[in-house]
């Protein structure tokens, strides 16, 4: 089995991958926040190394109308949680262009695994929920 060395990831991760934290409607009163982080790319076969060695999902992206037809099908890899949260945590100290999305994302992470869960959220959980999520959106913006 091929290993990726997790200095090469942070690198590839960097340029093209995101850190994100999607904010959901839940049919209960309080909204979800998940932490993800994702790679877009045309080379399934990278993709699906990357899913065999740090697990995850790999989807084909669909077509968007912006792209056109003369474009390559684009795959996705996928993870959540504490899966993501865990492989940030590992690559931080390779990061540069994303070092500070991880390091959100990682706190963000914290703060929910220390959360009762439940259905409806307390105030202050959900407005701290609220503000990582803008927060994240903010470093996200394009041309930053």
């Amino acid at each position: 089995m091929f290993f990726m060395d997790l200095r090469y990831f942070a690198g590839l991760f960097d340029g093209e991958g995101s850190v994100g934290i999607v904010k959901t409607k839940t049919q209960y009163l309080s909204p979800n926040y998940i932490l993800n982080i994702r790679i877009v790319n045309t080379n399934k076969e990278l993709l699906n190394q990357i899913k065999s060695q740090f697990g995850g999902s790999v989807v084909k992206k669909t077509k968007s109308k912006m792209y056109g037809e003369n474009h390559n099908t684009c795959w996705v890899w996928i993870t959540q949680t504490n899966i993501a949260k865990s492989i940030l945590e590992n690559i931080l100290e390779y990061l540069i262009i994303k070092k500070e999305h991880a390091k959100l994302a990682i706190k963000f992470q914290n703060y929910r695994q220390s959360s009762k869960g439940g259905r409806k959220l307390e105030k202050t959980r959900l407005e701290n929920y609220e503000r990582y999520y803008l927060k994240m959106k903010e470093l996200n913006k394009r041309g930053k």
